[in-house]
């Protein structure tokens, strides 16, 4: 699907990155705590996308401590949170 809706002002988007906490995550995989965190952020970056806010999300495919996630959010100006 191709959006043509015109580009949001650059101050309304957003380039959110994650790294890996812990460089040994991508290799020996998340505790418990950490499985439970990723899934309630990633359960708001659905929430996100479906709202029209949050644009593609994906990690790079790499599994070593340069791995990291990046996600576009647009139109969040005044309601962004640390």
């Amino acid at each position: 699907m191709i959006d043509d809706s015109p580009p949001p002002e650059p101050d309304d988007t957003w380039l959110y990155t994650l790294h890996p906490l812990r460089g040994a995550m991508p290799t020996e995989g998340l505790t418990p705590s950490e499985v439970a965190a990723a899934y309630a952020h990633w359960q708001r970056l659905v929430a996100a996308h479906a709202n029209g806010v949050g644009l593609p999300a994906g990690r790079t495919l790499v599994r070593d401590e340069t791995n990291f996630a990046t996600i576009v959010f647009r139109g969040l100006l005044g309601n962004a949170r640390p």
